[in-house]
């Protein structure tokens, strides 16, 4: 399944036409999308072949990405301030 989902990805036919950077693309791509198969144990290279290593590498940091991204909009949206709003808007210089 993490393959039609690579070669739907890559500029190929095949996943042996397939070359590292395009795997970089796709890999990444498939994580960002949150594709079930975007995970290290459905890599579909060979141990030894470069594009397993590049496929694992971009599989863990995008996913660190993605999580990254989620806190931040947490944070956004929760705020990590334990001043309530009135008293930052009272605290807040006035120009005159």
């Amino acid at each position: 399944m993490a393959k039609r989902h690579l070669v739907a990805r890559c500029p190929v036919d095949t996943l042996s036409e397939a070359t590292t950077d395009d795997i970089e693309r796709a890999a990444y791509q498939m994580a960002y999308e949150g594709v079930p198969v975007a995970a290290r144990e459905y890599n579909p290279f060979e141990e030894g072949d470069l594009r397993h290593t590049m496929f694992d590498n971009c599989v863990l940091k995008a996913k660190h990405d993605v999580e990254a991204d989620a806190e931040v909009v947490r944070v956004i949206m929760d705020g990590e301030s334990n001043t309530p709003p009135e008293q930052v808007d009272e605290a807040a210089p006035v120009d005159n």
